[in-house]
């Protein structure tokens, strides 16, 4: 496994294909996801996942603003090629957390 950090917007030149990629709780701060999104897709193994995990932060937030940002996420992993997407939601404190999945 090798993990790399840095900005999505200025993606390392890959060697091989990638196999899985997690964000959590930036996804927000990406200034153009879904060409982000779709570059993301382009560098992945054909089947490869992506899970983005996000967790509200903003006082007062809720449940249903936790769905609201899956629904938004889904609909880009849609439209940048992923398939098989699917959105898990997860009950915490102070606010419910989502992870959206799908295959390169």
């Amino acid at each position: 496994m090798k993990l790399f950090l840095g900005s999505i917007s200025n993606l390392p030149k890959f060697t091989k294909k990638i196999d899985k990629v997690l964000d959590v709780n930036s996804f927000q701060f990406w200034s153009d996801p879904l060409n982000s999104l779709i570059d993301v897709r382009k560098c992945m193994n054909k089947g490869g996942t992506i899970a983005v995990v996000h967790q509200p932060r903003k006082p007062g937030s809720t449940a249903l603003d936790a769905m609201e940002a899956g629904n938004k996420i889904s609909s880009l992993l849609k439209e940048a090629g992923f398939k098989n997407i699917v959105i898990h939601k997860k009950n915490m404190k102070p606010v419910a957390t989502i992870c959206v999945m799908g295959n390169a």
